[in-house]
């Protein structure tokens, strides 16, 4: 064999080792981003699951606070229709007030009111005062 044939062969051979080892290292390079997009696509849906967690908890929070709500409503609507009933049945007849135009519903609402006697005490004040 010639020394020219060697050398070209020597050549094709280098030539396909450089071709073999740049897609090879083509091939890390792209599971390298391949990864680091799976990183990224995973972070980012993380991030979403996480605010709506705190989404869901404010929102759980708040119907929470509605039903309390209702609730106290219903129960004051009850209050409401059990004094009722007791004026209808004759339990509260002497609440029912002096006949002078002063009558109130003899119970407080809550807020520290007179039941309607204008004179600014509570049911509990004008109670101990009879």
């Amino acid at each position: 064999m010639s020394t020219g044939v060697i050398i070209a062969i020597v050549v094709a051979a280098l030539i396909v080792l450089g071709v073999l080892i740049a897609l090879v290292a083509r091939a890390r390079s792209g599971r390298r981003e391949l990864e680091r997009r799976r990183t990224e696509a995973a972070e980012a849906r993380r991030q979403e699951a996480e605010v709506s967690g705190r989404q869901a908890d404010r929102a759980e929070r708040q119907a929470k606070l509605a039903q309390a709500e209702a609730e106290r409503h219903r129960a004051e609507a009850n209050l409401q229709a059990e004094r009722a009933e007791a004026f209808e049945q004759g339990h509260a007849d002497d609440r029912l007030g002096d006949g002078n135009g002063a009558a109130g519903n003899g119970f407080r609402d809550g807020t520290g009111a007179s039941d309607g006697a204008g004179d600014g005490r509570t049911a509990d004040q004008e109670e101990a005062q009879r």
